[in-house]
């Protein structure tokens, strides 16, 4: 069974092919091609981030100035948790299904997004 987050090293989620690779391994060939990944990390100290009709991938790590992070939480159309992340010190990749919404908390992420085919 697919897990809906994996760990991650620093240096894997600092390099952009790397990444890529990663997500491809443990995701599926939907990340191959045509992403979009945020360049640098952004803190939140709490954001609701609504659903989309796109799957996203979504790496998190505890901000500098803590050693853990708060929380990852992706709920379903219908509000159920999906799955959430809790108080962790270490770097991690993690599938947001289409439709769903997910909150961060106390967390440093970068946002990983299939771009839509123009066609």
């Amino acid at each position: 069974m697919q897990s809906n987050y994996v760990p991650i090293s620093q240096d894997v989620a600092n390099d952009e092919a790397r990444l890529i690779a990663e997500a491809v391994k443990n995701f599926g060939g939907d990340f191959e091609s045509k992403v979009d990944i945020e360049e640098s990390w952004t803190t939140y100290t709490v954001k609701l981030f609504e659903s989309s009709s796109i799957q996203r991938l979504i790496v998190f790590r505890p901000p500098s100035s803590s050693r853990f992070f708060n929380c990852i939480r992706v709920r379903n159309p219908q509000g159920a948790v999906e799955w959430e992340v809790l108080r962790k010190s270490d770097t991690y990749m993690g599938l947001v299904p289409t439709d769903c919404q997910f909150e961060a908390m106390l967390v440093e992420l970068k946002l990983f997004t299939r771009k839509k085919d123009l066609s």
